[in-house]
């Protein structure tokens, strides 16, 4: 952990110096989390299968983008998503539920949305028992791809990690170009449009 934030994410926040509070309205989950006398709310959803309950427990995966969620509502796992951008945009604007609390901190926005995962899985713990909290998959398409990469290796209650072409910085190391030099590498992944890991 030491040396992913050293190296690659920068300082992940101490879960345990943080307080969540959520409250669920049908399908939305509004979630509140303070640290430091500062405070950052965003919101998720949760989709739950057909039969699940407090007594049959469904799997869950938070999904913030690039998945088809019917497939899995029909294998009787449940799908919440968050908005990501209401936690951290993609930009080097500092602004979103996250930065309300961290601003002026050495962390990137892929550390951001990990954390967003990390806060929506609380409020799910919290608000939502019909999910079974020791089965937990988190995926996310392309740069959220890293995000949801991010989110599996900083929280343990993660048990599937499931980045979909999540690149270099991702599950790509930096040293693999693919067939022709079409993979995405280093030098395209510090292009303007993609360098914010350190934003």
């Amino acid at each position: 952990m030491q040396l992913l934030q050293e190296y690659q994410h920068g300082y992940y926040p101490n879960h345990s110096q943080e307080k969540v509070e959520a409250t669920r309205s049908g399908n939305t989950i509004n979630i509140a989390v303070t640290a430091g006398g500062k405070t950052g709310k965003f919101k998720a959803t949760i989709s739950s299968p057909s039969g699940a309950s407090a007594s049959k427990k469904a799997p869950v995966v938070i999904n913030i983008g690039g998945m088809q969620n019917q497939p899995y509502l029909s294998a009787g796992i449940a799908i919440a998503q968050f908005d990501y951008t209401s936690v951290a945009p993609d930009s080097n604007s500092k602004t979103g539920a996250f930065w309300d609390i961290y601003k002026g901190r050495e962390i990137g926005v892929l550390t951001a949305w990990a954390w967003g995962f990390h806060r929506t899985l609380n409020a799910l713990n919290i608000t939502v028992p019909e999910i079974g909290a020791s089965r937990v998959g988190v995926t996310g398409c392309s740069r959220l791809g890293k995000g949801a990469l991010a989110a599996g290796l900083f929280d343990s209650r993660i048990t599937l990690t499931m980045p979909m072409s999540s690149g270099v910085q991702g599950l790509g190391p930096y040293r693999y170009i693919g067939f022709g030099g079409r993979g995405e590498n280093l030098e395209n992944s510090k292009s303007p449009r993609i360098l914010l890991l350190w934003s």
